[in-house]
């Protein structure tokens, strides 16, 4: 005879950014099958405030996120292929009309409930990242509220510094304190992590600290979060940015429109009104390309790109011959044949397009080929013209306007993409070029800033408050004679030489288990818990895990309820950090729903039928 009993299972979910929301909203869609056999006690441990990872609600709101409001979601719908029931809830814009917020000018406020003040947002409008924190909280609540009866939830406000199996099925989480609990299931979702400190960077942070005292505004900040850290930069001293991608937008609003300045309309340009309290800052990068502006929205919320080229099918199809793909030989061409494609539709071409000739496409990926700047006016000439031109590219649209339309088709083959190159795809040399060569260009010029920002650049460098004038790939320096840093940069016909008291590193970490700071992930590598996902001998950082998210050990066993979504598997996985769309199949929903199923699927087997 079979009986049900009631059986308490005990998971955990360490990290609680919307990774580890959504692993939370699937347990509680599929702990409601459960409701008379299992009862779940979900702990959730982080440090930060709940649900909102690295979106503090608390963040200024002039920090704003990269991707139009309506789409980003984190509760699924009909279009997603998964398993388990689905919760309703609102996308982001549909949270932010419900809680009044409205447009005044160019900023965003809650109103009240019956207000007309101002305007109602737009689906189309880039919201402040606190609102999106605020959202997520909001998603985390809302899951509270009406999660299943057989689902208890606390959440402890402390950093896990280690994972102890007791066996197959069964783990001790230990964080800070010595708090220790055991449980069957662990969700890893740590999110970004932060690298040890390079050769470089430990002698630029001695450097200050010896020759402080010789210049009170001496600086070297190597990543700029938390943006508070800004306050150190005083506003008579030179600052040098490294970066000109999206955290460099971070920190030159903070020290611009943080420190009181202000940005208006003058015909049909901004005008920055400085607060006299801000520094003069320096842009340089690699590329020596700031990022470009996403385009007018015209795809709506969910409506992509259809590819005819670049498609899932191709590629299967191709894989039948090559189990490993070349990137640059074999994904490359087909990828620029499709942006071509978009480009000539674009403005009405359909037909007669000489697919082998891809100078419209290689001038939006590699601007600077075969360019040489003369000097650093010839330089700066060059960047206050390329923004100008990206902004009237961006006004165009991303389906009306050829450039962007190419563009964004980056965004939309993205789940193509994935299938080229996750789990080995592509030959391990081919691999790591992907990684350091292709992937920047393509975040330079598919997953950039709203347009706004460099609208601001331009008003910036109208006010002698920003100069990029350096050229690509600069060469800093620690000038000890005068206690400052040197930067050089070199043109055809001149060489220049800047002086500056800070650098600030505009960049996130990526996560690399090799370098990884976090005790938990340091602990785990050791002792061979957590190992590296290596394709053949191109070295990732990332997690290495198997299809089904489950990490795999030193000894290659597969740890089979424990998994890992997320930054910590961009390695086996590719362009992990992309929040949910609605009316799309979201892969990052996907992944949640697999990793739950596979948890109940387990309760099943183990733990709710005895004989």
């Amino acid at each position: 005879m079979v009986t049900n009993r009631k059986k308490t299972i005990n998971c955990a979910i360490i990290g609680f950014g919307a990774r580890g929301i959504s692993f939370y909203e699937r347990i509680n869609a599929y702990a409601r099958r459960y409701i008379s056999s299992v009862h779940i006690n979900l702990t959730i441990f982080d440090p930060k405030e709940h649900g909102c990872g690295s979106h503090s609600p608390r963040q200024a709101d002039y920090l704003l996120v990269n991707t139009v409001a309506s789409q980003m979601t984190m509760f699924l719908d009909k279009t997603c292929e998964v398993s388990g029931p689905y919760t309703n809830g609102p996308s982001f814009a549909q949270w932010a009309k419900d809680a009044g917020i409205r447009k005044i000018g160019s900023n965003f406020y809650h109103m009240a409930e019956d207000s007309d003040v101002g305007a109602p947002i737009d689906d189309n409008d880039y919201l402040s990242r606190a609102e999106l924190g605020n959202y997520l909280q909001f998603v985390v609540d809302l899951l509270t509220a009406n999660r299943p009866r057989n689902v208890d939830v606390s959440i402890i406000r402390s950093h896990v510094i280690d994972i102890k199996p007791l066996s197959e099925r069964e783990f001790i989480v230990v964080v800070d304190g010595d708090y220790k609990q055991s449980f069957e299931f662990i969700f890893m979702t740590t999110g970004h992590g932060t690298n040890i400190l390079t050769e470089n960077e430990q002698r630029k942070i001695d450097f200050v600290s010896s020759n402080k005292h010789k210049n009170p505004n001496l600086g070297f900040i190597r990543s700029p979060y938390p943006l508070s850290m800004m306050e150190s930069v005083s506003p008579d001293a030179r600052v040098l940015v490294q970066g000109m991608g999206l955290t460099a937008h971070d920190v030159i609003a903070e020290l611009t429109v943080g420190r009181g300045g202000r940005y208006k309309e003058n015909r049909g340009r901004l005008e920055y009104i400085p607060s006299g309290r801000e520094p003069v800052i320096s842009l340089f990068s690699r590329q020596g390309l700031p990022f470009s502006s996403r385009a007018i929205n015209e795809k709506g919320v969910s409506e992509a790109y259809t590819a005819e080229f670049f498609t899932l099918d191709y590629f299967k199809s191709l894989r039948q011959e090559k189990k490993k793909f070349d990137f640059f030989e074999d994904v490359l061409p087909v990828l620029k044949k499709e942006m071509l494609r978009a480009y000539y539709h674009a403005v009405g071409k359909t037909t007669c397009i000489d697919y082998e000739d891809f100078r419209k496409i290689d001038e939006i990926l590699y601007p600077l080929h075969g360019i040489v700047f003369k000097s650093a006016v010839d330089y700066k000439r060059y960047i206050y013209d390329f923004l100008e031109d990206d902004l009237k590219n961006a006004y165009a649209g991303n389906v009306s306007g050829s450039v962007k339309a190419a563009a964004d088709v980056l965004r939309d083959v993205r789940d193509t993409m994935r299938y080229c190159v996750e789990w080995g795809g592509l030959t391990p040399e081919s691999h790591a070029r992907f990684v350091s060569d292709f992937v920047p260009i393509m975040n330079r010029i598919a997953v950039g800033p709203p347009l706004v920002r460099n609208r601001q650049l331009l008003a910036l460098i109208d006010s002698g408050l920003l100069c990029i004038d350096l050229g690509p790939s600069p060469i800093l320096e620690i000038d000890e004679k005068n206690s400052a840093f040197r930067i050089v940069g070199t043109f055809s016909e001149e060489i220049t030489t800047q002086s500056a008291d800070v650098v600030i590193q505009a960049r996130i970490d990526p996560f690399d288990i090799n370098l990884e700071r976090s005790p938990l992930i340091r602990n785990l590598f050791s002792k061979g818990f957590l190992t590296e996902y290596v394709n053949g001998d191109y070295h990732t950082g990332g997690l290495n895990i198997d299809r089904n998210y489950n990490i795999i050990d030193l000894n290659g066993g597969v740890r089979k309820n424990v998994w890992s979504l997320g930054n910590p598997v961009e390695g086996p996985c590719f362009f992990t950090f992309v929040l949910p769309r609605p009316g799309v199949n979201s892969r990052f929903l996907l992944d949640s729903d697999k990793c739950i199923q596979q948890m109940f699927n387990e309760i099943e087997v183990n733990y709710v039928t005895s004989r």
